[in-house]
């Protein structure tokens, strides 16, 4: 592929490059707006967790995670005799 010259417009250069201005709550809070996320459908990306939570809880053979509570609260309290 050497010695191929490959040929851009400024401006298709000037929009791949730009930062993207992302509004911010109080505007779209103003504006009426929510954020939806870059193009993504919420409801398609919801199912496809509840779809990924019921394959996971099948691969488990129905049995749940257990409460990681204890676990993290003992972790936490470790650390903090570190600190």
């Amino acid at each position: 592929m050497a010695g191929r010259t490959v040929r851009i417009k400024p401006a298709d250069l000037e929009a791949a490059t730009s930062a993207i201005r992302v509004p911010t709550s109080q505007e779209a809070w103003r504006e009426g707006a929510t954020y939806q996320g870059h193009g993504v459908d919420q409801e398609a990306l919801l199912n496809e967790l509840n779809n990924w939570h019921e394959r996971l809880l099948a691969a488990r053979g129905g049995k749940p995670f257990s409460d990681s509570a204890a676990l993290i609260r003992k972790i936490r309290e470790e650390r903090d005799r570190e600190l």
